[in-house]
């Protein structure tokens, strides 16, 4: 799992955006791919690297409301 990227996938469910990092350790055309993110997730995944990393943006991304559900 450490290599996910190499390997082929199943597209339903799922998260899109490591279905789309696949894809583009791949080389397949993001255009024509399954894999569909808005706008702003696509340039962030363009440029994330393929390495399992912390994930943080949700941090950021929360909505204010959703996070006073929590604390």
């Amino acid at each position: 799992m450490i290599e996910y990227y190499l390997h082929e996938h199943h597209p339903i469910g799922g998260n899109s955006g490591t279905q789309f990092l696949v894809a583009k350790a791949q080389n397949k055309n993001l255009d024509a791919s399954f894999v569909k993110v808005s706008e702003n997730r696509r340039d962030y995944y363009q440029n994330h690297g393929l390495k399992i990393s912390l994930y943080l943006r949700w941090r950021e991304e929360l909505d204010p409301g959703v996070e006073r559900l929590f604390f």
